[in-house]
């Protein structure tokens, strides 16, 4: 877990400068969504993230591999 700050970092100081520039202002009104997106994005996003769910839980459960035990000559 020690690898977590130094991404976070990572993302800060590299990702964000790119999506984000430095001289964004505030809007002087807040801003809305005309409409709904819709019950299709929903289900489809709702798909998506059970799907990323599932990976992660399988990627975290991985065990290693066994491997057999060397049975050649002893030198």
């Amino acid at each position: 877990m020690a690898l977590v700050p130094h991404v976070v970092g990572w993302f800060v100081g590299t990702l964000l400068p790119l999506v984000m520039p430095a001289d964004a202002t505030a809007s002087p009104a807040p801003v809305y969504p005309p409409e709904s997106s819709g019950i299709a994005s929903d289900l489809v996003g709702g798909f998506f993230a059970v799907g990323l769910l599932m990976l992660l839980y399988y990627l975290l459960n991985l065990k290693p591999k066994r491997r057999e035990p060397y049975e050649g000559p002893n030198d």
